[in-house]
């Protein structure tokens, strides 16, 4: 009984703080320029439509008591809110409005808005049908018993394999050492986007990324042991800190760390319980635990893109990156730039609203034929950028509006369908998430199915999100096969050949076509 009591005030004094703000954030829209009003009381009108629309499942859940943080649901819900509701409320609030330089800013935010609304309807359908939870049921699942010894030659395979790649990189790289210092601060000079542009030099980074998924299986396996010796713990840092650094090294973006931690997050938090799915309850617990999540992921979104964007460590070092700010607006424009992808569906509308120019699905066919290699196909036609939105795009976001943004998973639907596209991809993407939480409530204490449900949510759906289907499947994929590919080799039940030939065989044709691309 008081525990439903203290869950009602806690529900009215958030209650209240909303109200609070709402009318602080409409008395700012009054004090604008009254041209405007309508289209900004419209679109204030369907910021707060939206945002009462996300929260509704969430909200429910934790009134039954059936809330899991790490639900595929919850976590497209947390996204979207940064994405269509902060990041527009804080170009308004702010005056950070990097939408300024488009034809009609506040009618073409207002339509952004009512196809976020629409979206995210069309995604609620999907997921909440049967059909998700009855394809969850009819997909394969993986052996939970491993093998120790497999896992130990895995992982120190994987590593011998990690510090090969990195010495032929830093040996044919410029500078050398001082190269790799200068490649790890995304020096201009050092441009990571070089690696994709017909070297070799992609594949042998790429490499690096095996080890931190060789980590992540061993981490869960030794959850499961409860009292670790002052050694073992040592032993687990260090891998820990060399998993980091690959993870670094193999792309420069803050998803590959993101990856790294909170997949070992949802492992710890998934096979610690292993009587069920642990749901979080509407308490004091509760509110700490979220408070922990959501400071230690601003912090590190925070400090890599400050290194990243304006490269930090030519002046300060460390924890000094946090107080280099020269105002609260700069930190909570650099929280909110991850999220900017608003900006680039935007843009999108009013280019291929005005041109016409719609794919009707050839971006998603030139996604296979920009896998075939230069080597192979010679005159492979320079247009198929097009597969990727974020590419195509990314330049006119920048010379039009001063930064670079994704221009999400709702502007590559609307660019190749227009609206109705919107529509169904949402309505898939939802079915998609659904049966992927399925599939985990089905096998949750398999440490094979965690791992891959992580990666599903951290890179299938944010990164899909974000970034739109090339970006999300690609990385998705380049993460699942030799992660499948090593579960298998590494299961007690599986004395096949045919695992062990795959797990030498994959990271050897990477490391190959790395040298023929460079040295051939």
């Amino acid at each position: 009984m008081q525990s439903k009591v203290w869950q009602n005030h806690i529900l009215l004094v958030l209650f209240i703080f909303l109200v609070i703000g709402l009318v602080l954030l409409s008395d700012k829209l009054v004090n604008m320029d009254s041209a405007t009003h309508p289209l900004i009381y419209s679109l204030f009108f369907n910021l707060s439509i939206l945002s009462i629309i996300l929260f509704i499942p969430p909200v429910y859940q934790l009134w039954k008591g059936k809330f899991d943080l790490f639900e595929s649901i919850n976590v497209f819900i947390i996204i979207y809110f940064f994405m269509f509701v902060l990041f527009p409320l804080y170009g308004i609030w702010l005056g950070r409005n990097w939408y300024r330089r488009t034809t009609n800013y506040y009618s073409s935010l207002n339509l952004t808005t009512i196809y976020a609304i629409a979206g995210v309807i069309f995604f609620y359908i999907g997921y909440f049908l049967r059909l998700g939870k009855r394809i969850a049921h009819i997909l394969p699942s993986f052996a939970d018993s491993w093998s120790k010894k497999k896992l130990n030659t895995m992982v120190i395979a994987y590593f011998l394999m990690s510090c090969l790649a990195l010495f032929v990189f830093i040996t044919n790289l410029k500078g050398g050492l001082s190269g790799l210092k200068l490649y790890l601060m995304n020096d201009e000079s050092y441009n990571r986007w070089y690696m994709f542009h017909g070297t070799g030099w992609g594949y042998f980074v790429r490499l690096m990324l095996f080890f931190p998924i060789a980590y992540l299986l061993w981490y869960s396996n030794t959850l499961e042991k409860i009292n670790k010796t002052i050694l073992e713990k040592t032993f687990s840092i260090c891998l820990f800190c060399f998993a980091l650094f690959c993870s670094v090294a193999s792309s420069l973006a803050r998803g590959s760390v993101l990856l790294l931690v909170l997949t070992m997050a949802v492992q710890h938090h998934y096979l610690k319980s292993r009587d069920g799915i642990r749901y979080v309850k509407w308490n004091k617990g509760f509110l700490k635990y979220f408070g922990y999540a959501f400071i230690g992921t601003i912090l590190v979104i925070n400090f890599m893109t400050f290194a990243a964007r304006y490269r930090i460590y030519y002046s300060v070092k460390g924890l000094e990156a946090f107080t280099s700010f020269e105002s609260s607006e700069d930190f909570i424009g650099m929280t909110l730039s991850p999220f900017a992808s608003s900006s680039g569906f935007l843009l999108v509308l009013e280019d291929v609203s005005r041109t016409k120019d719609y794919q009707w699905g050839k971006t998603y066919l030139n996604l296979f034929l920009m896998q075939i290699p230069r080597l192979v196909w010679r005159r492979k036609p320079r247009d198929l950028i097009k597969a990727a939105p974020h590419e195509y795009f990314s330049r006119k976001i920048l010379r039009r509006m001063g930064v670079t943004a994704t221009p999400t998973l709702l502007a590559e639907l609307y660019w190749n369908f227009s609206w109705p596209g919107i529509l169904i991809g949402c309505f898939l993407f939802g079915l998609f998430c659904r049966s992927a939480y399925e599939f985990l409530k089905a096998n949750h204490t398999n440490k094979a199915v965690i791992m891959i449900y992580s990666a599903i949510i951290w890179v299938g759906i944010i990164k899909t999100l974000r970034g739109g289907f090339y970006g999300g499947i690609g990385n998705l994929t380049r993460f699942l096969i030799p992660a499948i590919i090593a579960i298998e080799f590494i299961s007690v039940n599986k004395k096949s050949r045919f695992w062990t030939i795959l797990i030498i065989a994959l990271p050897l044709l990477i490391f190959s076509l790395g040298f023929i691309l460079n040295f051939v």
